[in-house]
């Protein structure tokens, strides 16, 4: 061995025992399954021009952006990978990235998005197709190593391939381009060769002593770190180092633990080789000649995710990529050194850092609520352990006073050591004796300006007095936790506890201030954690779920600290200013820093290489060198807050993945909107379907370290910059048709947003029906619309135009056709009065029989035949009348047609007879039976054969036929033939034909318009047939009809049956009759048997009501001012009238009115003319129907006064009457004046109401009552007679049976028999 070869070795040996450098700042992130990477094999890594991460895998190959992974897996298409299994990744001079699999290699276009399979053949027909073990190349050639196929060329220019197949060699499983411009390729199990770029000179590599160090060996990995230096990574001879010019062969490391270690990849950094190994990584340093070992380490979450390295890689950034057998991938970014970690490895004991102190000369003590106390050298970083805090390690409170340091523990006392020595020279415990502690818990210790210590205990605050050696406890804090105290600028003592918020002592007063909720100033929360003054003077108070506040000195009060949108946090454990004057906020979730000058918030999370993201209580330290120190649950980080911006390179922005409604997309997705990569794309067009989207838009940034703040705007839309969502995503849902521009933007390390920008087009083209061509034909159609409704206008006013005429020809045709109407209706009323004069004096005559003289007698007869014939001819206008302005209400019966039409035939024979006219009537359907309005059909059947009477020349038919639906009634007759053009106005009002027609009854000219309109409502038709020999009027009427709505009338022949009067005059009725000579008449023809008042209208007749006892009141309608119809309402709703009976006089026929009279309350209603005897008949019968009912009442025991009521009044007066009775049914001092006072009536108004009513006197009906009432417990049978009698009020049974006996026949005793 040569003595160069001694020394080298000697070295190594000698880098192998210095002792290991602390591994704290080797800080890995990892990526597994569990963060998205397809499967947990990375067997490459390789980082493409755009700065994409990609990673073969045994199951795809991945790309990674730093925040999510996007897969490619195998897919039986064009544009797809065929196998799963990457092997290899090689990025060409294009950009596109060469994939080696296990069936051969596929190209990556990363423009399209797509693979292409690498086909191309050799001059012998030779393609890859076996598993590839890599692929390397240089700006023209490609090489790539394929087992059992030996090594290919591809010229990239000539796009022809080439292969040295090997024959005879072993599989290629390293291969690198040596910067002599030779190939270096690992065989497996044969050791190191290289070739020409040609491939056609194959040698081993010969050491200098002839020997080849690597005969047998597997050498998996070749690394040119220099044109004289190569390093070699082996299966027998771990690294090695190869001096080109000397050709020896160095060994860095080939064993480790006593095994042999195989190196699989060596990669450089900088001045470092790392390499790869089964066995964890090896850092070598090419300057310094040391190497570092880092493994998996189960108690550190940033060590190495496994053993078993298989490939590694440096990024532009100068991160490092390990990919491992079983963990996935591993990164440690170039920003290690930003954050230092101190965590339980060497020296250091204690994960939960809790204090973190500085004495006078520059150690740096850290408190652990674990395993006790270190100490620091802040210019070595070298830590040691104070041996002595194994008796105290829950260490809560710190606190240096010159060169000792006091510590508060847990459950432990209270300690003071001396910083020089290190050792403890006075321990306090809690005891009973007067100054002593009282709890050996103490969470903070304060140094006041004077030199005192102040201690915050769980039972509240004490103040150590050296010169007595005793704690005193302040008084003012109650016992409760206390979680810290200081001492502000202005001397004032701040206390901070865990149930009551915070205290504040002034320095100039001995009255404490207290701040908590309940004192309402600004305080939320009860649990204050920390006070910290900044270099302002500013006091800052931090709590546990309220978030942070700021001491208003001029209100005395504090205040929330919120910096616009943006979150602290709700829980701050500590602040610290750097000596840049930033404030550090640390939380539950992270490190948080705002910077007053611009006030902008930046947070650093466990994403950004911190230990944690749960930091600890009172755990801060700005050190004298400005370094900031902190304390988490997981150890300690050391930063320099100066370094944390400086220099340092803003990823740029990329647009990763395109989501339509909740799907992704490429532009391979049927409809897609993308012609190319997404991550290439500027512009995009959107269908009108597609306006909902997202897009993932992240900073290829691998680092994560600085907590990047990004926000977007889609200009054309957005208002204001929207930030960006943690997920990076950007989505729009239902975006309007248009044109807009996204625009994404980063902030810079100077809090100064950064001008280069992504941006991309976006338009979303409208729904078809909304394009510019549909616009266009929209505005020609709307213009076609438009003239077409101009047109369509115009013929429209020329039609209003006409049809306004013809309106107002017409109105004034009906104005004059009412006119006359109205004439005629008011003349028929007019008349209708005084011919009830004329006909009733007329009847009275003729009927007394006294004219003896023949001749006075029969012109007493013409005199009643022409009034009864006036009558009828007033009775058909003013149905006319009726059936134009109201309609009639039919009343529809089962009717012999052939016997009404018959009998309407039989009276004009005479007529046909004496103007010998041929007549002759034909019935087809004998006993014809069907529905009809008797009177109705009888007025329609006389009005045609009248006028066929009237106007024929010398002949009539009349037919009657029908079938199953129907019949039809012709008349005919001859004479003067209705011209065509005239057979439909015979049916308009008061037309009248010009005729020669020698009749001599002359027509009103309603008759025919009368028997339509009956016809009509019929449901039938009445219509002229077109026979020119003949005038032929045909009548057609169903045989069925609904049915009718029968109007209540006044039984005649009920009436004649009352012909037993009173004649004593016992009632009294009242007239009510605005005409003097008919109240008259009726006044003088009702005297012989009533007493009579009058009134001339309703308001008088009220007032007669008021004055007299009245029992019956019959009325006119129409009369002023009052008129009937309100005269009948008002007595029918009046408690003390409604008990009358009320006939109603009118000359108004229409059943609307008497409907009208029927629902308020009239008990007959009687149409002028009428005859005196009807109306007095329908009197007595009232009267008499309403003595009966109230006998009924009197005389028997289970008839209720609700039956005598023919009211609503009525019935709610008699059921308030009784109720009043029953209720004092025991009472036997009942009477009159106490009835009257319970219904609220004069005992005058309720004697004539109860006579009116039930015909008896108030006492009597007291009396029945009871009577009535003592039957019902008679006949219930559960009392005998005597209790009954008392139960009723009754206080002599003798009485009591003898009124029961007189009342109803029967003796009480044998009423139930």
């Amino acid at each position: 061995m040569s003595k160069n070869h001694i020394i080298i070795c000697m070295l190594t040996l000698f880098a192998w025992l210095l002792p290991e450098p602390s591994q704290a700042n080797y800080m890995f992130k990892h990526y597994g399954v569990e963060t998205g990477l397809s499967q947990s094999t990375v067997f490459t890594v390789i980082q493409d021009r755009t700065g994409f991460i990609w990673l073969g895998t045994k199951e795809g190959l991945n790309r990674f952006d730093g925040t999510s992974f996007k897969i490619y897996r195998a897919h039986n298409d064009e544009h797809s990978l065929r196998s799963n299994i990457v092997t290899s990744l090689y990025e060409d001079v294009k950009g596109n990235i060469w994939v080696g699999t296990d069936i051969g290699v596929w190209i990556y276009n990363p423009m399209t998005d797509a693979f292409s399979h690498f086909n191309v053949k050799t001059a012998g027909g030779t393609r890859v197709t076996n598993s590839v073990r890599y692929i390397t190349g240089n700006n023209q050639y490609i090489y790539i190593a394929a087992n059992e196929q030996g090594v290919f060329r591809y010229n990239l220019k000539e796009n022809t391939l080439t292969n040295n197949p090997l024959t005879g060699y072993s599989n290629v499983v390293g291969m690198a381009l040596g910067k002599d411009n030779r190939i270096w390729l690992g065989l497996f199990g044969a050791g190191l060769y290289s070739a020409d770029l040609s491939l056609r000179q194959l040698q081993p590599f010969v050491a200098a002593d002839g020997s080849q160090p690597f005969a047998g060996d597997i050498v998996s990995s070749i690394l040119s770190y220099s044109p004289d230096c190569l390093f070699v990574g082996a299966d027998r001879r771990g690294l090695c180092e190869i001096n080109m010019a000397t050709r020896q062969c160095n060994t860095i490391v080939d064993r480790y633990d006593g095994k042999t270690l195989f190196v699989r990849m060596v990669a450089q950094k900088q001045n470092e080789v790392w390499a790869a190994s089964e066995m964890g990584l090896f850092i070598y340093n090419v300057a310094t000649r040391t190497i570092k070992h880092l493994m998996y380490n189960p108690t550190d979450p940033f060590s190495l995710s496994d053993n078993p390295l298989y490939c590694l890689f440096q990024d532009r950034d100068g991160g490092m990529w390990a990919g491992s057998y079983f963990g996935g991938v591993n990164y440690l970014p170039n920003t290690y050194t930003l954050f230092e970690r101190f965590v339980p490895q060497g020296n250091m004991h204690g994960r939960r850092v809790r204090e973190i102190v500085q004495d006078r000369d520059g150690r740096i003590w850290i408190g652990t609520e674990d395993e006790g106390l270190n100490y620091m050298n802040p210019l070595t970083g070298e830590i040691k352990y104070v041996a002595e805090s194994e008796k105290f390690p829950n260490i809560h409170g710190l606190c240096v006073d010159g060169d000792r340091l006091w510590v508060g523990s847990f459950s432990y006392g209270l300690r003071v050591i001396d910083t020089r020595t290190q050792r403890v020279v006075r321990t306090f415990m809690a005891s009973n004796a007067p100054g002593a502690l009282r709890d050996n818990t103490i969470l903070s210790i304060s140094r006041a300006p004077d030199g005192s210590i102040y201690l915050g205990t769980i039972r509240g605050l004490c103040r150590y007095n050296a010169s007595t050696d005793r704690f005193d406890y302040i008084a003012s804090i109650p016992p409760i936790l206390v979680n810290y105290i200081t001492f502000d600028s202005k001397g004032n003592l701040w206390v901070a506890t865990q149930t009551n918020s915070v205290y504040m002592l002034p320095s100039n007063s001995s009255k404490w201030q207290h701040f908590n909720p309940i004192n309402n100033n600004g305080l939320t929360s009860n649990k204050a954690l920390s006070v910290f003054e900044d270099s302002e003077g500013t006091i800052w108070v931090t709590t546990q779920g309220g978030g942070v506040y700021i001491y208003d000195r001029t209100e005395n009060k504090l205040k929330h600290f919120s910096v616009g949108r943006n979150d602290i946090g709700s829980t701050i454990f500590r602040i610290a200013e750097d000596h840049q004057g930033n404030l550090w906020f640390t939380t539950y979730k992270g490190l948080v820093n705002y910077n007053p000058a611009t006030k902008q918030l930046r947070n650093y999370s466990n994403n950004s290489l911190l230990l944690d993201n749960h930091f600890n209580y009172n755990s801060s330290l700005v050190a004298n060198d400005g370094k900031i120190y902190l304390g988490s649950l997981s150890g300690m980080i050391r930063f320099a807050p100066e370094k944390l911006n400086k220099n340092v390179k803003l990823p740029p922005l990329v647009a990763t993945q395109l989501n339509i409604g909740n799907e992704a997309v490429n532009n391979f997705s049927p409809d897609s909107p993308l012609e190319k990569n997404i991550v290439f794309t500027h512009e995009l067009s959107l269908a009108h379907w597609q306006n909902s989207f997202s897009l993932h838009v992240v900073p290829l940034d691998y680092t994560n370290a600085l907590g990047l703040e990004i926000e977007y705007k889609l200009e054309g839309f957005d208002g204001d910059w929207q930030p960006m969502r943690s997920d990076h995503i950007i989505a729009y849902s239902n975006l309007p048709a248009g044109s807009y521009n996204l625009r994404v933007r980063i902030k810079d390390y100077n809090n100064q947003w950064s001008k280069d920008e992504l941006e991309m087009k976006i338009e979303v083209r409208p729904h078809i029906l909304l394009s510019i061509w549909a616009k266009l034909l929209y505005l020609l159609l709307l213009s076609f619309v438009v003239w077409r409704l101009v047109r369509f206008a115009n013929a429209r006013s020329m039609h209003k135009r006409q049809k306004a005429i013809e309106k107002f020809e017409h109105e004034k045709e009906q104005e004059l056709y009412q006119s006359k109407i109205h004439f005629f209706t008011n003349v028929a009323h007019e008349i209708r009065t005084p011919l009830t004069l004329i006909k009733a004096p007329l009847e009275n005559i003729i009927s007394s029989n006294c004219i003896t003289n023949a001749e006075v007698k029969d012109d007493l007869n013409i005199m009643a035949k022409n009034a009864n014939r006036l009558s009828d001819l007033i009775n058909q206008l003013l149905d006319f009348r009726k059936t134009e302005r109201d309609g009639l209400r039919l009343n529809y019966e089962l009717c012999n047609i052939e016997s009404l039409v018959t009998a309407v035939y039989d009276r004009f024979r005479s007529v046909m007879r004496e103007r010998s006219i041929n007549a002759s009537i034909s019935i087809q359907n004998r006993n014809l039976h069907a529905y009809v309005d008797h009177e109705a059909f009888t007025k329609i059947v006389s009005n045609l054969v009248n006028n066929a009477v009237k106007y024929c020349a010398s002949r009539i038919m009349v037919l009657l036929s029908a079938d199953d639906q129907q019949f039809t009634l012709v008349v005919k007759n001859d004479g003067n033939i209705i011209p065509h053009d005239m057979r439909e106005k015979i049916f308009q009002p008061f037309f009248r034909l010009n005729t020669t027609s020698e009749a001599t009854t002359t027509g009103t000219g309603i008759g025919l318009v009368m028997a339509k309109s009956l016809a009509e409502l019929h449901g039938g038709t009445l219509t002229m047939d077109d026979d020119d020999t003949m005038n032929v009027f045909r009548l057609s009427l169903p045989m069925k009809q609904q049915a009718p709505v029968m109007l209540p009338t006044t039984d005649a022949a009920d009436a004649a049956d009352s012909a037993d009067l009173c004649g004593d005059k016992k009632y009294t009725l009242l007239l009510v009759e605005d005409n003097v000579e008919m109240r008259d008449y009726e006044c003088k023809q009702l005297l012989k048997d009533y007493n009579i008042l009058t009134a001339g209208d309703g308001e008088e007749a009220l007032q007669v009501l008021a004055d007299h006892t009245i029992h019956l009141v019959v009325s006119d309608i129409m009369m002023e001012p009052m008129d009937g119809m309100t005269l009948l309402k008002n007595i029918k709703q009046s408690a003390a009238f409604s008990h009358i009976p009320v006939v109603l006089l009118t000359a108004v026929t229409s059943d609307s009115a008497k409907l009208e009279g029927v629902e308020n309350g009239a008990d007959a209603y009687i149409v002028k003319p009428f005859s005196i005897n009807y109306l007095s008949e329908t009197v007595a019968t009232l009267l008499r129907q309403r003595e009966d009912v109230k006998k009924a009442f009197a005389q028997s025991p289970f008839v209720g006064s609700e039956t005598v009521s023919i009211s609503t009044a009525d019935t709610d007066f008699l059921a308030k009457l009784k109720e009043a009775v029953r209720k004092n049914i025991d009472n036997s001092s009942f009477n009159v004046d106490m009835l009257a006072s319970e219904v609220n009536m004069s005992r005058t108004s309720l004697n004539r109401k109860i006579r009116g009513t039930l015909n008896i006197s108030p006492n009597n009906y007291i009396r029945i009552e009871r009577l009535k009432m003592a039957a019902t417990l008679l006949k219930e049978g559960r009392s005998k007679v005597n209790e009954v009698c008392y139960m009723v009020g009754f206080t002599s049974p003798s009485y009591f049976t003898k009124c029961f006996y007189q009342q109803f026949g029967l003796l009480p005793k044998d009423f139930n028999k």
